[in-house]
């Protein structure tokens, strides 16, 4: 087998149809990043019959001296668990490179060390993956559990054959009530364009390492039937809002006169059952009056409606892929994700699309230590299962300058802690 360089439309065509295929090992996105100072190489890997039977996409940087490192976003295009393939890939990759000027070659495989389900239950370990890369002298970077970095480790993953009716039906009930009560607010879903990309990022700016232009860039280069970049806005309407909650109110009302009325007739008997029932509606009628307030308020400085919630997607012929979400500072009271994400979801299931990746969460399970729970619950809440990725890896060409890069970046990151 030998490593042999292919051109752009070898590598499209070989990518769009692989089992590991994903908006990272893209020509797309490779177009995308060389924007920004990296070098894209394609390379694939031939067996004995010439078949193309693994490749990648490479983007290089420089360091010092005219020596570079690469990246392979999202791992090589090939099957991490076939160990043959894994070892005929290194071994090739390493003789292919071994002339060139790069140190080491980062890697990120898309490819599963553990599954959970919605719930946190460990479903599945892959340790034999572990096992042979580190027998191939891959450098595991460790797990990192943030999911704020650029690839998290830990992806909330929903699939599905059912319709839309049977798929709702699976959703965690605080997650179905989220998504009808922000109906209830007045909160509705639209597709935004090109020209909405700096709203879009007015939400994520505080939270991104990405300047604006990298997200106008997907618009560029991610806008073809293979891979496109899409943005949708959650928008509240403050006219369906206060509507809504008036109709609401009036109707508790009447049910609240007359639980009243039976409370003060002599001949009725006052049960439990019947003093539950009209503490249950004073509670109701509080609420109704409280989101009223607000609606009149939201009313009286956004008459014209308010974008709440935004969220960026990458479609392919595989999965709906949710790159970023954000909302609006100044209502982040209003939690709109459930809505956004449903009817995204929705939208793209009458497209024939069945997988979601509904993005990262943190890898810390637990509620008291973990100040990001409410977003892994909120993303669990769709009935997913959470796939654990192994992190990264540094498959080092050359040794003793990958120890003093590695030495030089260790003290460094330790001096700016």
């Amino acid at each position: 087998m030998e490593i042999i360089t292919l051109t752009e439309t070898q590598f499209k065509n070989y990518a769009k149809i692989h089992s590991k295929r994903n908006f990272c090992q893209t020509v797309e996105y490779a177009n995308m990043i060389e924007k920004r100072g990296f070098e894209k190489i394609y390379l694939g890997l031939l067996d004995d019959n010439n078949n193309l039977v693994a490749s990648t996409m490479l983007l290089s940087q420089h360091l010092k001296a005219g020596f570079k490192y690469a990246y392979a976003p999202k791992g090589f295009l090939l099957d991490f668990n076939d160990k043959y393939l894994l070892i005929a890939w290194t071994r090739a990759l390493k003789k292919f490179l071994s002339k060139s000027k790069i140190i080491f070659i980062k890697v990120d495989p898309l490819t599963l060390y553990q599954i959970y389900d919605s719930k946190t239950n460990l479903l599945d370990t892959n340790n034999d993956f572990l096992i042979n890369m580190q027998e191939l002298n891959y450098f595991h970077l460790g797990f990192n559990n943030n999911f704020e970095s650029n690839f998290p480790r830990f992806n909330v993953v929903m699939y599905t054959d059912n319709d839309i009716n049977s798929t709702y039906k699976t959703l965690r009930r605080s997650t179905k009530r989220n998504i009808n009560f922000s109906s209830t607010m007045g909160i509705s879903v639209h597709k935004g364009s090109a020209e909405n990309v700096d709203l879009f990022y007015s939400m994520i700016r505080k939270k991104t390492e990405f300047d604006l232009d990298y997200f106008k860039d997907f618009f560029k280069f991610f806008n073809n039937n293979d891979n496109k970049f899409e943005l949708y806005f959650a928008k509240i309407n403050p006219k369906t809002y206060i509507n809504n909650y008036q109709y609401l109110q009036e109707q508790e009302a009447k049910r609240n006169n007359i639980l009243s009325n039976k409370l003060q007739t002599k001949n009725v008997r006052k049960t439990k059952k019947l003093l539950n029932k009209k503490m249950t509606s004073d509670n109701l009628l509080e609420k109704y009056k409280e989101e009223l307030i607000k609606a009149t308020k939201i009313h009286k400085n956004y008459p014209n409606g308010l974008v709440v919630a935004s969220a960026a997607i990458i479609k392919n012929n595989r999965e709906i892929y949710f790159i970023e979400e954000g909302h609006e500072e100044k209502v982040k009271d209003i939690n709109a994700c459930d809505i956004l994400r449903w009817e995204i979801i929705k939208k793209h299931m009458k497209e024939g699309y069945k997988i979601f990746n509904l993005g990262g969460i943190t890898g810390n399970f637990n509620k008291e230590d973990n100040p990001f729970y409410g977003l892994n619950f909120s993303k669990t809440g769709f009935g997913g299962n959470i796939l654990e990725y192994p992190g990264e890896f540094d498959l080092v060409l050359n040794k003793p300058l990958y120890k003093l890069y590695y030495n030089v970046m260790y003290y460094k990151n330790k001096i700016e802690k």
